[in-house]
């Protein structure tokens, strides 16, 4: 798995997940390397947490109301990591079907 901060909280909450999952998920792999174009000719590179045989992105976000990060997600901001990376996953996808978000309450940033 490639090092990122908080991967190691991370990869808990995924493993709590899926280990608590009534499903079995068909996973392909874990941190898979996303990249996309935007409309400025850029390359964007993102790293889903988990990735679906299906194609299927699932991301893992920590949540507590009122946090700076998860504020800076929800609201558009354009210097939030999680924002741009929510754009690039958007250009990747045909779908909505094919993203989906996790968020975990246990570890608010």
């Amino acid at each position: 798995m490639i090092q990122h901060f908080n991967s190691v909280e991370a990869s808990a909450f995924m493993l709590r997940v899926l280990g608590a999952s009534i499903t079995s998920l068909p996973i392909n792999s874990f941190e898979e390397k996303i990249e996309t174009i935007n409309d400025d000719g850029e390359t964007n590179k993102s790293y889903a947490d988990i990735y679906q045989l299906n194609g299927k992105i699932i991301e893992c976000k920590s949540w507590k109301p009122n946090a700076s990060t998860f504020q800076g997600f929800v609201s558009g901001s354009a210097t939030s990591n999680s924002y741009s990376q929510f754009l690039n996953y958007l250009r990747s996808i045909n779908s909505l079907d094919g993203l989906e978000y996790w968020f975990d309450g246990e570890k608010g940033i």
